[in-house]
């Protein structure tokens, strides 16, 4: 079994996914795209906290 094969395609369809995500402006939905990161931020065991947006402004997912 190619196990980098296998990885590669993992991340190829993980990329996908996030670029299925709508995030054009406007509205600039950036909380689904903050959402989807913090997912694969936390199965890896990577601190990160989602900075929710005030009124008018865009949300961002960040590691620690």
């Amino acid at each position: 079994m190619d196990w980098n094969q296998l990885s590669n395609e993992r991340q190829h369809a993980t990329l996908q996914d996030y670029m299925r995500i709508n995030t054009v402006n406007p509205p600039g939905n950036e909380v689904m795209g903050a959402r989807f990161l913090e997912k694969i931020f936390e199965n890896e065991s990577i601190p990160c906290q989602i900075f929710e947006p005030e009124a008018g402004r865009q949300a961002a997912s960040s590691p620690l």
